[in-house]
């Protein structure tokens, strides 16, 4: 069979051949299910961007997109010198150190893996899905959300399965790093992710990231600002890197993360920390058409330090969060974020509150919110620096609850008349009290007679009867729920209350 030269030196589509030579990780996938090599038994000649369509199995490529120049440079390696060798889960050597662990498999997927059937895959055994949701061009650096993110996030949740997310990374600075984080959070906004939110950090030849020659150095400060930024939200960070990336670009021991080896290997070398190890850039997955990448979890969670938060219903006034601890190493310390999901509408801060123990008996965190809304509790345990177990829980808070307010005149024919205010509320220790006169023929308020907490209730306001027509009114509102008010008037037309 004779086959073009150009398929080397051609175009392959949007990029060149140079540039697709790149590293591995990400699979193809969609509703076409034509193999490359069939369609070059059937036919002597192709061209460059025949080809490359052929190997995508149809899917085109998002703007600037890494992780389909990763892909097409796998599946060319694969097309020019492809392996027999089936594929199979068994006969990978796994460390001594995780011998105590559960090793669960799973699966992590683009838009490139085209439609997937969440239920077969969960029926296959996998256990969790680690979802793209978006990329930094490789080129010009903006952020692109992955078309398939959110259907796939809810699809394999719907499916039963654990989920966490990833973003293809190009980052350069700490800025671009935090961007990206932020990026992540809003594309997962609303999901019930349990797993890690990951920062897939890897060269793209005569890509901006390896163009930069960053050091050691920037190169870790990069990837914590971005774990930095999610462990703030809630969320269990993660760093994903091959073994040349953490070898060499990487000062792997001052990521205090966790850490996902990418290694094709039956038996990885890596020395240093990981939790999770992408083993394969070719497994075979029911749901899934094509490859796709394969990895295991080494799950160590049944010995949790801490397995659960436990939030009891509020007093209106503050929000507890105890954590549930089960260890007896006193060489842990404890922390606890108070995260404010209503910040932006607010004024507030997204952090409002943080606590920080080596007392494992002091975990209970109370925390007095200004204003209604979700706020989160993410309970951490740390050792050495490093973080070995979390639990959180959120919790709504409706604050103060005005329900019902009256004015009430003790001597309506007094020349000097005392006004009281009577109101329910869930906590009435904690309202504001304002009195005021309103001219309804002028249609204007005049001064504030009072504007005092609770704690001067107790005195009635004193009003001297006037000439003409005009309304005593009194408004009470929560302190920390300022939609939760009630306003009431007594009408006095030429010294005579009408109510």
């Amino acid at each position: 069979m004779k086959r073009k030269i150009i398929f080397i030196f051609g175009c392959i589509g949007i990029l060149n051949f140079a540039t697709v030579l790149t590293h591995a990780s990400e699979v193809p996938d969609t509703q076409l299910e034509t193999d490359a090599s069939e369609v070059l038994n059937n036919q002597d000649e192709m061209d460059s961007k025949e080809l490359e369509k052929s190997l995508m199995n149809g899917i085109e490529s998002l703007p600037d997109d890494p992780e389909y120049v990763k892909l097409l440079e796998e599946r060319m390696a694969d097309f020019y010198s492809p392996r027999y060798e089936a594929f199979s889960y068994e006969g990978y050597t796994h460390n001594d150190k995780f011998k105590d662990c559960k090793i669960r498999n799973g699966v992590d997927v683009s838009r490139y893996q085209g439609n997937i059937n969440w239920n077969s895959v969960n029926n296959s055994g996998m256990e969790y899905a680690f979802i793209r949701v978006g990329y930094r061009g490789y080129s010009g650096g903006n952020l692109v959300e992955d078309s398939s993110g959110k259907d796939n996030i809810q699809n394999a949740l719907n499916a039963g399965m654990k989920v966490g997310a990833y973003i293809f990374s190009q980052a350069i600075t700490e800025a671009e790093a935090i961007e990206e984080a932020d990026f992540a959070l809003s594309k997962i906004s609303g999901y019930d992710i349990t797993m890690p939110i990951v920062i897939d950090y890897e060269y793209v030849k005569a890509g901006r990231l390896q163009n930069a020659n960053l050091s050691r150095e920037q190169a870790t400060a990069i990837v914590n600002a971005f774990c930095d930024r999610i462990q703030q939200a809630g969320y269990t960070p993660m760093v994903y890197a091959n073994k040349s990336m953490l070898e060499d670009s990487l000062n792997a021991g001052n990521i205090p993360h966790k850490i996902w080896l990418a290694n094709y290997t039956k038996q990885t070398t890596y020395a240093g920390d990981y939790e999770y190890w992408q083993y394969t850039e070719s497994g075979k997955v029911d749901g899934i058409t094509g490859n796709v990448d394969c990895d295991f979890w080494y799950d160590s969670s049944d010995d949790a330090i801490i397995t659960g938060v436990y939030i009891p219903d509020d007093d209106a006034i503050n929000i507890r969060a105890g954590a549930i601890i089960n260890t007896d190493d006193s060489d842990i310390t404890y922390e606890c974020t108070v995260i404010d999901y209503d910040y932006a509408t607010y004024g507030t801060a997204f952090f409002p509150a943080v606590k920080t123990t080596a007392d494992k008996t002091d975990n209970w965190m109370t925390y007095t919110p200004s204003h209604p809304g979700m706020y989160g509790f993410c309970w951490r345990a740390y050792k050495n620096g490093k973080i070995i177990s979390e639990y959180g829980a959120t919790h709504y808070f409706a604050g103060n609850q005005i329900s019902n307010a009256m004015i009430y005149v003790p001597d309506r024919n007094a020349q000097t008349l005392d006004f009281g205010m009577v109101f329910s509320a869930t906590d009435k220790e904690n309202v504001r009290i304002q009195w005021f006169v309103y001219k309804p023929d002028e249609g204007v308020y005049e001064s504030i007679l009072a504007d005092d907490l609770v704690k001067n209730i107790g005195v009635c306001q004193k009003w001297t009867k006037k000439s003409g027509r005009y309304w005593i009114m009194c408004r009470v509102t929560a302190t920390n729920n300022p939609a939760s008010t009630m306003c009431w008037g007594v009408e006095i037309r030429d010294g005579k209350v009408i109510d």
